[in-house]
């Protein structure tokens, strides 16, 4: 038997399985955990971290001084020719709406009178709308499998894609970007116009194998099925899933 936890886990209180040091409850016996209260103290004293200037000095790096908006990157973008065999299938979906029936394939859409229906092969975990001026707008999802389940404090490895699609008079799906952090829990983007004719803005997305993602989504000349855009940045704690991020 093991008995020290790794970084960023600790020992079940009732069948002392290793679980992530910050669940409530135990993911093997469902037994009740720590306080968050003690939860916090527990981890601090991990870090042996005794102020808050502490945490600052340990996390600094955390930050930076450039707007990823305009950092210049060289191109590191790399064309798939179809998504990746873990998500690139999807099934047909039946949409009714005042009365009128429609077929709706994978990563498509169909308009109706008012609105239109877009079928993201999926349960919708997280969306945006990116910010722009020109008449096409934007907008990242991300979903789930239909019947595959997140549960809070997890850790989650497998491929996943970020869905671009472009709205005009209806919507468009435009390419998928890809990574291996199963879905996006949330997605922000950066809260400033952008009129730049080569990327849409730049999007932060917390994945929930724990890392913060900073991306500049490129604008595609023609639809395509799957890029893998190389992160500007990558943030990361140690043993931490981020559910939600805010610029």
């Amino acid at each position: 038997k093991q008995s020290k936890a790794l970084p960023g886990k600790r020992f079940c209180k009732q069948c002392e399985q290793m679980i992530p040091i910050h669940s409530r409850v135990c993911q093997f016996c469902n037994a009740p955990q720590y306080t968050i209260q003690q939860i916090a103290k527990e981890y601090k004293k991990r870090l042996k971290a005794i102020t808050d200037d502490d945490v600052l000095d340990k996390y600094k790096n955390l930050f930076t001084k450039d707007n990823p908006f305009i950092t210049e990157l060289k191109d590191q973008t790399m064309y798939f020719e179809d998504l990746p065999k873990e998500i690139a299938s999807g099934n047909e979906i039946e949409v009714q709406v005042s009365g009128i029936t429609k077929h709706i394939g994978y990563l498509e859409a169909e308009k109706f009178d008012k609105i239109s229906v877009i079928n993201a092969g999926g349960d919708t975990v997280s969306l945006a709308w990116a910010f722009r001026n020109d008449d096409a707008q934007y907008l990242a999802i991300s979903v789930l499998p239909y019947r595959e389940k997140l549960y809070y404090g997890h850790v989650y490895q497998g491929y996943g894609i970020i869905q671009i699609w472009e709205i005009a008079e209806s919507p468009t799906f435009s390419y998928g970007i890809v990574h291996y952090g199963k879905a996006a829990l949330d997605m922000k983007w950066l809260p400033a116009y952008n009129t730049a004719s080569d990327i849409i803005g730049t999007l932060a997305v917390a994945l929930a194998n724990g890392e913060i993602h900073i991306y500049n989504p490129i604008i595609a000349n023609s639809p395509t099925k799957a890029l893998n855009i190389a992160p500007i940045e990558i943030f990361s704690i140690p043993g931490l899933v981020f559910s939600c991020i805010v610029w």
